[in-house]
């Protein structure tokens, strides 16, 4: 549908994707984590959300089913991770604590229901999206890596030219740190098929990297 392609499509590096149950919302995430998961060689897809449950009953059999097992090169149950024959990581993980994310590496992340994960936890997989396999780097003409000064870090990092690094926050519609953080925080705001409805986000709280989809259950 219409709404779905444009979810998959869009580029912004935090996309929230809000409605409620039966609006396609989780297909289209989920459809977005396999091109990821496909076209990111030794990329690390972390997929989360408040109990492993949530998983089970949502995204969990519906996209171990679309990837053939020939792509599968060994699954994990008791660590709940797969890697795949590109050597991509697909991780399932409860966020019920910030310190279980500390570790990763990621250059996708996907959280289902995160009106019910915790504000830190969101903040700290922010930090953990930022995995070198989802980015291409700029060159000098003999190859080298061109390094820039970064002025928050105070080290020097190497210029990007390309990266699909990306969370997406899915939820259905809800207060709290949704709003506050993700919604009125977005540079784009798409409302699918909703003509009676406006938000105004705070211009100097705006975020460009960041965008949002609404889209009702009809």
């Amino acid at each position: 549908m219409p709404h779905q392609q444009m979810i998959v499509e869009d580029a912004h590096e935090r996309v929230g994707v809000f409605g409620a149950y039966g609006c396609g919302k989780t297909f289209a995430t989920y459809q977005a984590d396999e091109k990821h998961i496909m076209l990111t060689e030794n990329g690390e897809t972390l997929i989360g959300a408040a109990t492993l449950i949530q998983l089970d009953n949502t995204i969990k059999k519906d996209l171990e089913g679309d990837f053939p097992g020939e792509f599968v090169f060994q699954y994990n149950r008791q660590k709940n991770m797969i890697q795949f024959q590109n050597n991509h990581k697909l991780y399932y993980r409860t966020m019920a604590e910030e310190g279980d994310i500390r570790s990763y590496n990621l250059s996708r992340a996907h959280l289902l229901e995160a009106s019910e994960i915790k504000h830190e936890s969101y903040i700290q997989i922010q930090a953990r999206v930022r995995n070198e396999a989802g980015t291409i780097p700029e060159l000098n003409p003999d190859g080298s890596y061109i390094f820039d000064y970064d002025k928050i870090s105070k080290r020097y990092k190497k210029r990007i030219k390309w990266k699909w690094l990306q969370t997406i926050i899915e939820s259905n519609p809800d207060s709290g740190w949704i709003l506050g953080d993700v919604l009125l925080k977005s540079e784009e705001i798409s409302l699918h098929n909703i003509e009676d409805q406006e938000y105004y986000p705070d211009p100097l709280g705006v975020l460009k990297i960041m965008s949002s989809h609404i889209v009702p259950t009809k």
